[in-house]
């Protein structure tokens, strides 16, 4: 095998290396960004549900404090 061949062989091996990796870390990249939505959308419901539980004891305590003040 000629030296030039070595090379053309090596540098496509290493070419498709690099795609390989570029790939993985596009599909991390995504994986990540999946991750990321799906924890804003649990924290964002959290919240919801949260408000909705405490939201109506604030209101309740609030219309208690105004019955004590008339």
């Amino acid at each position: 095998m000629l030296l030039g061949e070595v090379i053309v062989k090596k540098s496509g091996w290493l070419i498709q290396q690099v795609e390989q990796a570029k790939n993985q870390v596009e599909n991390l990249s995504e994986w990540k960004q999946q991750a990321i939505l799906h924890e804003v959308e649990a924290s964002s419901s959290r919240k919801s549900q949260y408000n909705q539980h405490h939201g109506s004891r604030i209101i309740s305590n609030t219309s208690k404090n105004s019955k004590k003040i008339a």
